[in-house]
């Protein structure tokens, strides 16, 4: 028993020493000259979103196979830019999918059977018109452009800024955790894209695209949009390398208070409330921070659903969370007629 603890030991300590050597300790600072080659940086400086777009998008391309194979097919077949899209939009297709990031989802684009969900609109769709590697890149691709239309407003620097901005609102919850639910979990919405993905993305974005964006480059540095081990720090204790650039803004350099007592309360007990019926004649409903109601309005307004203000502890027990940065069936969720009724009593603030 002990020998198997000490070879089990052997076998760790052996493995974090081949890791450790492999870091690449100037990672940080080859990303960010990549991104200024590459004209990235200077796309995040002018809010640029459709060459944004362009680089997600071809990121996004190389998930479920090798680097090289991917590159070789774009080599070959050309690569999906954000401005082929806003033509096929402009064709105005009929499809019901495509009315809003919201709508989108289940789309069920087969590039080798060339079918979808859709039948009916499939010869006016432009989905299926770019030759992707298969049907489900295609639908990534639309879907990261409705997200960043729709839901950044067509500026997602800005939105990374405002989401930023919006971490001490989640006082139960770690920096780290408070990060993911700002950006990670948003853009794990977003058809086809993996949390592993978004993460790795994320971090090479907010960390090589703008030195100046302090926010950006702490929140690519934390646990969950994580960078770190490649540059040899043990991520379960306290960061003691002097040299790193962000040893002065860094949560792992010294012992904080506890989160929670520093954090602002929350200063509402209402919530705002998307409910009504979906395609099929089924009740539903989703409960929502009042300071998420720019977005909440948005996507009712998109989705025919109605909005109300909420402060029956009863009845907001009885009503799921809703996620605004979901399409529509995880956006609000299925609940009983009585609650239907009982919010439909409830005032209204669009009708």
């Amino acid at each position: 028993m002990h020998r198997a603890k000490r070879e089990f030991s052997h076998a760790l300590r052996l493995i974090e020493r081949v890791c450790r050597l492999a870091g690449d300790r100037g990672l940080i600072r080859d990303a960010q000259r990549l991104f200024r080659q590459e004209g990235l940086a200077a796309a995040v400086q002018r809010h640029d979103n459709m060459m944004l777009f362009d680089w997600l998008a071809e990121t996004f391309s190389y998930q479920g196979i090798s680097n090289r194979a991917a590159m070789t097919y774009m080599q070959q077949h050309g690569r999906l830019r954000a401005h082929d899209i806003v033509a096929g939009f402009s064709r105005k297709p009929s499809c019901p999918k495509l009315r809003s990031y919201w709508h989108f989802e289940r789309c069920g684009y087969s590039k080798a059977e060339r079918i979808c969900s859709e039948p009916r609109h499939f010869s006016n769709c432009p989905l299926p018109t770019h030759d992707l590697r298969n049907g489900r890149l295609n639908q990534t691709s639309y879907s990261l452009f409705l997200f960043l239309r729709d839901v950044t407003g067509d500026d997602l620097v800005a939105w990374f800024d405002a989401q930023l901005a919006t971490v001490s609102s989640f006082p139960k919850h770690s920096h780290s955790h408070r990060l993911r639910i700002a950006l990670l979990d948003p853009l794990g919405q977003i058809f086809g894209v993996s949390d592993k993905v978004a993460s790795m993305t994320l971090a090479n974005l907010l960390l090589a695209a703008d030195p100046g964006r302090t926010s950006w480059i702490k929140a690519g540095a934390e646990e969950g949009l994580d960078q770190c081990n490649g540059r040899q720090i043990d991520d379960s204790e306290r960061c003691d390398r002097k040299k790193c650039p962000l040893f002065q803004r860094c949560d792992r350099v010294a012992p904080t208070r506890n989160e929670a007592e520093r954090m602002p309360k929350p200063k509402s007990r209402v919530a705002i409330v998307a409910f009504g019926l979906d395609a099929d004649g089924r009740p539903r409903a989703g409960r929502f921070r009042p300071e998420d109601e720019p977005l909440v309005h948005q996507a009712a307004e998109a989705l025919g659903l109605q909005l109300a203000i909420v402060g029956d502890k009863a009845l907001l027990k009885k009503l799921p969370q809703g996620n605004a940065f979901a399409p529509a069936s995880g956006f609000v969720r299925t609940i009983s007629q009585p609650t239907l009724d009982a919010l439909m009593a409830a005032q209204t603030i669009n009708q």
